[in-house]
């Protein structure tokens, strides 16, 4: 099978030289920010200008994936010391995953209902695209790539505690949804990685839970 199907040369290209190289290096973030060691080392050389970072990271973490950190990246508790190792596995993974060869389709429809998807066939690693892809941002595109492939690489089917088509949320504060669901449910792994983007400002989100729904 093809690496590409059925896209023109800018849409081949858009992914395969800017989303795909900033969904690694959102990865790549998010295992720097959540390692304990890194941010030790960090305090110790840069002081006291690294704790807002460490705070927005604890933040996520708590309100994501509901893991407890102190104020150096240290697990509150064994089992959050469990829950965060189990974390950096799985972003390890879907990580190293971007680096394999998987197959992505464009697919033309006239009314899609979905940017992007894959198989309930978690074997396929197919990642299927349509035209509302390319109507995200390029910070959303590659965040979206992120959550089809957790889908593939985890063999998490669905989405737990969420629906397929969760509202009103604001990426960082998450759905509170505790480790056990929120550990199998992509969109977890889309919001952290949304949430420690150096670009990432929660107010449009914010403001758009406040927007009337009628």
């Amino acid at each position: 099978m093809q690496e590409y199907t059925g896209f023109n040369g800018e849409a081949l290209e858009l992914i395969r030289d800017t989303n795909i190289p900033e969904a690694k290096s959102m990865l790549d973030r998010v295992l720097i920010l959540t390692n304990a060691h890194t941010n030790e080392v960090s305090k110790r050389t840069l002081g006291a200008m690294v704790q807002p970072q460490i705070d927005k990271t604890r933040f996520a973490l708590r309100h994501i994936f509901g893991i407890l950190c102190n104020a150096d990246m240290q697990p509150e508790a064994k089992v959050d010391e469990l829950h965060l190792n189990k974390l950096r596995t799985n972003y390890t993974k879907i990580r190293s995953s971007f680096d394999a060869f998987f197959p992505k389709v464009f697919l033309e429809r006239d009314n899609p209902a979905m940017a992007a998807w894959v198989s309930n066939n978690l074997s396929d690693p197919t990642v299927n695209f349509t035209k509302l892809y390319f109507d995200l941002s390029e910070m959303d595109q590659a965040v979206t790539l992120i959550h089809e492939r957790a889908h593939t690489i985890l063999r998490i089917p669905g989405h737990p505690g969420t629906g397929d088509s969760p509202v009103c949320i604001v990426p960082n504060q998450g759905k509170k949804l505790g480790f056990d669901v929120a550990s199998r449910n992509a969109y977890c792994y889309e919001w952290l990685a949304t949430s420690l983007h150096p670009n990432y400002d929660p107010t449009p989100y914010e403001d758009a839970c406040k927007m009337p729904t009628h």
